[in-house]
């Protein structure tokens, strides 16, 4: 099966995001210790100064699921252009991984603005770790190039040809004269 990598590096973002919109939403109390506090300190480290608006923290929510959902779609569609002839999975993802990007640039600049002792490196960790995703995403997707299937070739080379005798054919009775070519044998 094709794109491997590029299916597990979705299935882990878009489980790593939900747990980021849950910890978003302040869920995580119970949970020290676990991917929760990590995901904690990285929305701590976008929201310090101002932790008790809860409309900073419902968009943060809003945007970790909506990438969660985008990693989900696009795990599935590297999993459905195994099996089909279609080639989404690379749009599908490169949408994924901006839409990541754009948030943890978002989180980054919040934390610039508004700093938070020890927070700015979790989100640049991430951000380096989101972006080295990327990169091992497209490096699998160029070397799962599809081979060309044999039936379809010869299909093709046949009707060029046939369009070619075909041509010959049109030109040698527009100038009223014997095909002379030497394809003709």
């Amino acid at each position: 099966m094709r794109r491997i990598l590029t299916i597990i590096l979705a299935c882990f973002w878009a489980f790593f995001f939900g747990i980021m919109a849950v910890a978003a939403l302040g869920y995580s109390e119970a949970a020290a210790g676990t991917p929760f506090e990590a995901a904690k300190n990285l929305i701590l480290a976008a929201s310090a100064p101002i932790s008790n608006e809860p409309s900073i923290a419902s968009g943060f929510a809003f945007g970790f699921s909506l990438v969660s959902v985008l990693f989900i779609w696009a795990a599935i569609t590297s999993v459905s252009d195994n099996f089909s002839g279609r080639a989404d999975a690379d749009d599908v993802g490169r949408l994924a991984y901006a839409t990541a990007i754009a948030l943890f640039a978002i989180c980054l600049l919040s934390a610039i603005l508004f700093p938070a002792t020890g927070k700015i490196p979790d989100v640049m960790v991430h951000l380096a770790a989101l972006a080295a995703s990327y990169v091992a995403a497209v490096a699998d997707g160029s070397t799962s190039v599809r081979e060309p299937d044999n039936e379809k070739t010869e299909r093709d080379a046949a009707r060029h040809f046939a369009l070619g005798a075909a041509h010959t054919s049109l030109l040698s009775r527009l100038s009223q004269r014997e095909d002379t070519s030497p394809e003709r044998l």
